[in-house]
């Protein structure tokens, strides 16, 4: 490894040596070590990311991911603290299947009336949508009905990965042959 100068090649020496230290003066010289990285972190122009940097000089704006930093901290908390990340990562999930549900309203008006879902539907009203779909969903399982018929189950099957759709699927033919 090049060593770019006189100082860093006396840093790499240190840190060579440090298995060899007493134990009472290692704890010494590991602090003399962080505190030459903090430093030299200090020093160093803030790094930005090349991936968010354009050629037309607009920079990609940074989008905070909250979900997942939430994931991330969860495994450092205590239960308590645990249970507390799980409300929020139920509402933020919650948000989700609203936002999910008004855009499915909104881009399939032929199956669900233009005056049940608006802009300005609150998450509540939407729960509340959700719930009276549901109910209509067994019904119209055992019925072979033409498909699309149901807008509840339209668009909880919109939210399925194909593999769960298949399976959806033939425990919809098992049920409709019985």
């Amino acid at each position: 490894m090049p060593i770019q100068n006189e100082h860093e090649r006396h840093i790499e020496m240190l840190k060579a040596a440090l298995p060899y230290v007493p134990p009472e003066n290692r704890h010494a010289m590991e602090i003399i070590l962080q505190a030459d990285s903090l430093v030299n972190l200090a020093m160093q122009p803030p790094s930005a990311d090349l991936a968010g940097c354009s050629i037309d000089g607009d920079e990609k704006p940074f989008m905070p991911n909250p979900e997942a930093m939430l994931m991330n901290i969860r495994q450092y908390c205590n239960k308590k603290e645990s249970e507390t990340i799980q409300v929020l990562l139920n509402f933020i999930h919650a948000d989700k299947l609203f936002k999910s549900y008004r855009d499915f309203a909104h881009s399939h008006p032929d199956m669900l009336e233009a005056s049940e879902i608006n802009n300005t539907s609150t998450p509540l009203s939407i729960l509340f949508q959700l719930i009276n779909g549901i109910g209509s969903i067994s019904s119209n399982m055992s019925k072979n009905g033409p498909p699309g018929g149901n807008f509840m189950m339209e668009f909880l099957m919109s939210q399925l990965s194909p593999e769960q759709k298949s399976t959806v699927e033939q425990l919809q033919g098992i049920m409709g042959n019985s």
